[in-house]
């Protein structure tokens, strides 16, 4: 719909948040006064100006950035039917949510790694009984080795569902990572700037 905030690009979003912002620290420093005084309406429009002042320096620098990585945390957006657009975070990495056996994890897209990872502490309401896994394979990860078992899942990412995935469960809590076991069920898998591409074949 035409002029709608959901049509806006990026660069647009940020702005109306930043200006916005701004907006209610304004009026909210009014709305708190019991009193209105010129004189103090003077000195606080002054003081707003300069903190103002600062916010414009900020932003020209790299608050922008933060806008679109951090308040757009995009994890994705569905482009089309066939792929996946997802933004990278501030920490340099791509983020993404994925549905296993129906419940929405947070993954980190891991390129190096051979297989997805969860932790003992995401099975709740994956329907997946802590009590049979066998933690029998032995795997290399950044942090050493560890012992995992080894689960058959569905998954969903956006509108793809991926059955009968193989993924790896290790004991305890931490990052869960989407491996190439999953990543190559894509057609192609490209970086563009900010952006991380998974394309359907």
């Amino acid at each position: 719909m035409e002029g709608c905030i959901c049509d806006m690009s990026d660069n647009q979003a940020a702005n109306f948040i930043y200006l916005l912002i701004l907006l209610i620290l304004f009026v909210a420093r009014f709305a708190a006064s019991r009193q209105w005084k010129w004189t103090e309406g003077v000195r606080s429009f002054l003081i707003w100006c300069i903190i103002g002042a600062f916010f414009v320096v900020g932003y020209s620098l790299d608050v922008q950035k933060i806008l679109k990585k951090e308040l757009f945390l995009g994890t994705y957006m569905q482009n089309g039917e066939k792929e996946i657009v997802i933004k990278q975070k501030m920490d340099g990495h791509f983020y993404i949510d994925v549905a296993i056996n129906g419940k929405k994890m947070n993954f980190l897209i891991d390129t190096g790694a051979t297989n997805a990872l969860i932790y003992e502490s995401d099975l709740r309401g994956t329907n997946i009984n802590a009590g049979d896994l066998e933690y029998i394979h032995s795997v290399a990860t950044a942090n050493g080795g560890m012992m995992i078992a080894k689960q058959e899942v569905n998954m969903k990412i956006g509108n793809f569902l991926i059955n009968d995935v193989v993924i790896g469960i290790a004991k305890g809590g931490g990052t869960c990572l989407l491996g190439m076991n999953v990543l190559e069920k894509f057609g192609s898998i490209k970086i563009e700037g900010d952006d991380l591409f998974l394309i359907l074949r």
